[in-house]
């Protein structure tokens, strides 16, 4: 009887240590951006870079754009040595998504899934002649799925 309490005991703390983990393992904090400069012709600019902690998707919601005649940037999604991970909503690799002010995004990447265990994001203006400035949130990891962005 001492053998089976014993083990039950033990099977419980691995389980309660193995769950337990699971449910903080995420880096799904968002972080508030503000007057983000988004170039006309680079993404040069980029959100610092945060640990990524499993595949899931960057969250992103874009809530303000200097410039009213476009109401998107393009996006991309990079991990470490600053390589492009982007990819479309069906998960395929692409070179970059567009995404609405005002609407929540999933930013699907392969960041995780190639090794990466850090992830950003940078910016382009869709106006090729007009920087602008942004602000919204963001997260390296999703615990939500939202809109997934295209391209």
């Amino acid at each position: 009887m001492k053998k089976v309490i014993l083990k039950f005991l033990a099977l419980s703390s691995a389980c309660v240590m193995a769950f337990g983990s699971v449910a903080y393992a995420k880096n799904n904090t968002d972080v508030e951006f503000k007057n983000f400069t988004v170039s006309a012709s680079s993404y040069n600019n980029k959100l610092g870079y945060r640990v990524k902690e499993d595949s899931s998707p960057i969250f992103l919601y874009i809530k303000q754009a200097t410039n009213n005649r476009n109401s998107y940037v393009y996006t991309k999604a990079y991990g470490p040595n600053d390589v492009n991970r982007t990819c479309d909503a069906n998960g395929k690799t692409c070179e970059c998504v567009k995404t609405n002010v005002g609407t929540k995004y999933s930013v699907r990447t392969a960041i995780y899934e190639k090794g990466g265990r850090k992830g950003t994001l940078a910016f382009k203006s869709a106006n090729y002649l007009e920087s602008q400035t942004i602000s919204g949130y963001w997260s390296v990891d999703s615990s939500r799925v939202f809109t997934y962005a295209d391209k």
